[in-house]
């Protein structure tokens, strides 16, 4: 269809070399007009024929303009009041395809039938005479004969699957990974969409944060605390000369963000807001008593600071300005190391190594309802569950474990578990884990590096950035990686003298100091 159309489709032009004369005469002024049967229409002067397709598709095909006139608008409104208000782009969805320029929508018994349905004979031809059908197994169930290959299908009382070739009884939105983050059943069919502050691209499956910010990997390599911009991924130092740096989180509030670490050797947690790309107004938080702070969770709800002691063994909380400092969970631990909150459920997730029960245990953010949600020897052999994340979307938990160099996600009960990645080159010491829309991050110990993989199949991964010396925690510093909820201790620190801490379903709980700040 596009040889010898008066248009250079190709670079070289030789779609319009030797073209036959016949489709050419002479106008009355004596130059070539095209032969252009209707509906076709002539432009450019009768020197091009276009089709009724390429009328009003938004895309000017002739050089005059005269396929975009101004009354565009009128007839796209009286095609989409003739498919009932809805866009044909919406409305036509897998098996059917669109043919036109998308002003057509054709089943798939119309593909490869002898008969062109469409102006652009976009539905016969290719490999329609191979009649792939006949020789090919791709299919489950039933197979149609396509242009570009074959189309399964399936009887009603089953589903096509997200691979478009298996039919199975359960839905495809009941799959894992179908979606980014909302599936949405359409019959044997689904749609994907996403949840507010997010948009759906063009692919039909990512949901695009839409919140203003650039997102930064933020990580710790003992000296220093280092930002790679996920938009251009340059690099930036935010502070350096750090002693021994582990752990760090950060806190966003009025469109600013406040970085906080810990340094083991001056035993301290400190803070700092990020002023023009670097720290500033640095302080510290907490000053004594730390053994090894190696897990740091902001609950930016709730406000207040949650840490791991792993020496001691326990979990501590405080104001985000060190205040009221209190021991949280203590006992029945045997190697605590990481920690994630999600303060909208009110939930406090943390990893323990204990080698006779590797676990990853919840409680409120109040320290009440301790219990076990995931126990990874169920899963693997030994465990050691030394990074975790939250998808707050989807209300996952992700984890990295070192003894296997394998990443785990479940529900936040430690239903519904799925194996990552494992196996992988980049992944042979993992220690801390982050996640941001379609990809889970992680720092690794024996490659140096930062690494991301897609978050359902482990796939595409990508180096992030080498470092000279052992990466630690990894935080991915973004305004969506703390969503809004409802604050119970928002009102006059929930009446409070001291800490107000957030618990289940909305409450919370009034607690006291056991450790007073000494300044």
């Amino acid at each position: 269809m596009f040889v010898c159309d008066s248009d250079l489709d190709c670079l070289d032009g030789s779609d319009e070399v030797k073209c036959d004369a016949s489709k050419m005469h002479n106008n009355t002024d004596g130059q070539q007009k095209m032969n252009c049967m209707a509906p076709r229409k002539l432009c450019d002067n009768d020197t091009k024929c276009i089709s009724p397709a390429q009328m009003c598709d938004n895309r000017q095909d002739c050089a005059d303009g005269s396929d975009e006139p101004r009354r565009c608008s009128a007839i796209a409104a009286s095609r989409s009041e003739a498919n009932g208000g809805k866009s044909l782009l919406s409305s036509c969805e897998y098996p059917n395809r669109l043919c036109d320029n998308g002003t057509k929508c054709i089943t798939m018994q119309q593909l490869c039938d002898a008969t062109a349905d469409c102006l652009d004979e976009s539905d016969e031809g290719m490999r329609c005479s191979e009649d792939l059908c006949a020789h090919s197994f791709i299919c489950s169930h039933e197979c149609h004969n396509a242009p570009d290959g074959v189309v399964c299908s399936c009887p009603p009382y089953l589903h096509l699957q997200a691979d478009r070739t298996h039919c199975l009884e359960t839905h495809p939105c009941e799959a894992w990974g179908v979606c980014s983050q909302k599936c949405i059943p359409r019959g044997s069919r689904y749609k994907c969409t996403c949840v507010d502050g997010y948009v759906l691209q063009d692919d039909g499956f990512t949901c695009k944060s839409s919140e203003m910010g650039r997102p930064f990997v933020t990580f710790s390599n003992r000296h220093e605390l280092r930002g790679v911009d996920l938009h251009t991924f340059s690099q930036k130092s935010f502070i350096s000369s750090l002693k021994n740096t582990i752990t760090l989180d950060f806190y966003h509030s009025n469109g600013t963000d406040m970085l906080f670490w810990t340094d083991v050797i001056d035993d301290k947690i400190f803070r700092g807001t990020i002023v023009g790309g670097s720290l500033g107004n640095i302080e510290v938080v907490v000053n004594a008593g730390l053994s090894t702070a190696e897990g740091l969770a902001v609950d930016w709800i709730g406000q207040n600071l949650y840490w791991v002691e792993s020496n001691l063994d326990q979990i501590e909380v405080a104001k985000l300005n060190g205040s009221f400092r209190r021991t949280l969970v203590a006992g029945e631990m045997e190697s605590p190391r990481a920690i994630a909150v999600d303060p909208r459920d009110g939930y406090l997730f943390w990893s323990d190594w204990d080698n006779s029960a590797p676990r990853i245990e919840r409680c409120s953010l109040a320290g009440l309802d301790r219990q076990i949600v995931v126990q990874v020897d169920h899963f693997i052999k030994g465990g050691w569950p030394n990074g975790l994340t939250l998808d707050y979307v989807m209300r996952r938990i992700y984890w990295a474990d070192a003894r296997s160099d394998s990443i785990h996600t479940c529900d936040y009960n430690g239903n519904d578990h799925h194996e990552v990645i494992s196996n992988q080159e980049f992944l042979s010491h993992p220690f801390a884990i982050s996640l941001f829309e379609n990809y889970v991050y992680w720092t690794d110990w024996r490659t140096n590096s930062v690494m991301r993989a897609n978050k359902w199949t482990g796939g595409d991964v990508m180096v992030i950035q080498r470092t000279l010396t052992q990466p630690f925690d990894i935080k991915i510093m973004h305004p969506s990686r703390q969503p809004p909820g409802k604050n119970p201790c928002g009102s006059d620190n929930g009446g409070c003298s001291h800490l107000c801490l957030i618990h289940l379903n909305g409450t919370y709980r009034c607690d006291c100091p056991h450790i007073s700040r000494s300044d």
